[in-house]
């Protein structure tokens, strides 16, 4: 991975991935902050913040595999749910 900065996040503008650097303490950790919340906003990458997405499509396949290759749908809604299609 020469000649690029493996902390810069894919996807984001030069350098947004490298908002921290050069500051210390509160500062960077807010511009750290500040990175994620648009990273999560624009949905490029798994953050703690939507891991969430990541368990639900493990436990859709799941309970597909369970149900002998049933579909298994997500429900995104205030709390997201599973619901294997029976059409």
């Amino acid at each position: 991975m020469r000649g690029r900065n493996p902390s810069a996040a894919p996807g984001l503008e030069d350098g947004q991935g490298r908002a921290a650097e050069g500051l210390a303490g509160d500062y960077a950790l807010a511009a750290r902050r500040q990175v994620l919340q648009e990273i999560d906003d624009r949905g490029i990458l798994a953050t703690p913040a939507n891991s969430f997405v990541n368990e639900l499509v493990t436990e859709a396949a799941r309970l597909s595999i369970a149900r002998n290759g049933l579909p298994a749908m997500i429900e995104y809604r205030e709390s997201p749910s599973l619901r294997l299609n029976h059409s």
